[in-house]
């Protein structure tokens, strides 16, 4: 079905049919003159409603969009961090929507309450229903109620990082009671609207802990890098002891599997890193590591040529696969893999490796090893850059010789890569150059 769009005094408007169908339910009726009244006011009053919203936003310079959905409507602007700062801000936009109700709303509540023969009964009653009943109730401290948006905004101001863990407990307290009410006057909708609200509002509760747990493993992962295993290992059992942390638990896994490793207890580590935990996906790197501190050299470097290099590897992955193991000897069982494709990764990766976490002397070793198994331009290349980036020059122009006899044809690079910074500046840079040219 084709969502209605318009706009309203320049507001963009996007209506779904469900919208009609949820105020068609709220009102259902056996007069069908009565309900279509009925929904023509109540779409009408929400509408309205959420103009106050956007009239607000417009107040404070944003520029807001209106959606009229099947759970009702929803006001947006693209705010900013600032924005959630500005504690006035938040409720003026808040309780501009209810204030728009209260404006039509009590009017035709006093209209109704005199008998007033202005308007039919019905209509009168659809209208300070829709705008003063809906109005009310909207400002109840239930999330995402603009009451609870409206309390939302003042607790932060009071207690500042804790103040969504308040707002949520206020919320869960106030649907609670707001269903039992609604229950015992035989209100059902209500009283499962605001129920259903209320145990909404666990939700920031459980999220609040998340990001507690993120943020303590994020310390531990500092304390790896920095090679203080004691304090990492310490923040992961931590985190691992922390009530529903779910993802963190994860990472507090993995980062204890790293602890062992480092520590030179692969298989503590291998257990950790293979133990069965729903959502746990090992690292590749930490597999690979594994791998290599066993003495599965080849394997765990074949593992990580097959990964993506969207994050670069810490310097503790290459402490692991350049303490004696991964050298030499690997280069030479790599050499001896059957496939063609797979042989090539797993040559590449290691010197890689070591270039990318600046290891130049390491990476111009390997690269030069790797290179008498696999004659790549590119492998020609980076070990020129590795060995331009360590001070040695010369060297660094037979490699580059080399990778342009291989095939290497990016003057381009050759002209602007930072890591040959050093090589340019020989004089021997312009004759490798000009057999580009």
């Amino acid at each position: 079905m084709n969502r209605i769009r318009f706009r309203l005094f320049g507001v963009p408007v996007v209506v779904e049919p469900f919208f009609f169908l949820l105020i068609g339910l709220i009102g259902l009726q056996d007069d069908l003159g009565a309900l279509l009244a009925w929904i023509g006011i109540a779409s009408a009053s929400v509408l309205l409603h959420e103009g106050g919203h956007a009239i607000a936003y417009r107040a404070f310079g944003f520029a807001p969009s209106i959606r009229l959905h099947g759970f009702g409507g929803l006001t947006s602007a693209s705010v900013g961090e600032d924005f959630q700062q500005r504690f006035v801000r938040r409720m003026v936009v808040a309780a501009a929507g209810p204030a728009i109700g209260l404006v039509i709303g009590i009017p035709a509540f006093v209209a109704w309450r005199n008998g007033s023969a202005a308007l039919p009964e019905h209509i009168l009653v659809d209208l300070w229903w829709a705008n003063l009943g809906w109005g009310v109730l909207n400002l109840l401290p239930i999330q995402p109620l603009d009451g609870g948006k409206i309390f939302g905004a003042f607790a932060d101001s009071i207690f500042r990082r804790h103040g969504p863990a308040v707002t949520a407990v206020v919320s869960l307290v106030a649907g609670g009671a707001i269903a039992l009410w609604a229950f015992a006057i035989g209100e059902l909708f209500i009283g499962l609207l605001a129920a259903f609200l209320g145990l909404q509002s666990l939700r920031p509760l459980t999220a609040g802990r998340e990001q507690d747990a993120a943020a303590r493993l994020a310390e531990g992962y500092r304390a790896l890098n920095a090679s203080d295993l004691a304090t990492a290992r310490a923040v992961a059992e931590e985190v691992q002891a922390m009530p529903r942390s779910g993802r963190a638990k994860i990472g507090a896994r993995e980062l204890l599997a790293w602890t062992e490793l480092l520590q030179g207890r692969p298989e503590q580590a291998a257990t950790l890193a293979g133990k069965p935990l729903p959502g746990f996906q090992p690292n590749p790197y930490l597999l690979a590591c594994i791998d290599v501190a066993s003495g599965r050299t080849v394997a765990g470097i074949e593992r990580l040529a097959g990964t993506s290099w969207q994050h670069l590897p810490t310097a503790q992955i290459v402490t692991v696969l350049a303490n004696g193991r991964a050298t030499g000897e690997a280069l030479e069982r790599m050499a001896q893999i059957g496939d063609p494709a797979r042989r090539s990764r797993a040559l590449m990766t290691l010197p890689l490796l070591a270039t990318l976490t600046n290891r130049h002397e390491l990476a111009a070793s390997l690269g030069a090893a790797a290179f008498a198994h696999l004659p790549d331009p590119f492998l020609a290349y980076n070990t020129a850059c590795a060995l331009s980036r360590g001070g040695r020059t010369t060297e660094a122009l037979e490699w580059l010789v080399r990778a342009i006899d291989a095939g290497f044809d990016q003057l381009a690079m050759l002209d602007e890569d930072e890591d040959l910074a050093n090589a340019r500046d020989d004089p021997g840079f312009a004759r490798v150059r000009a057999r580009l040219v």
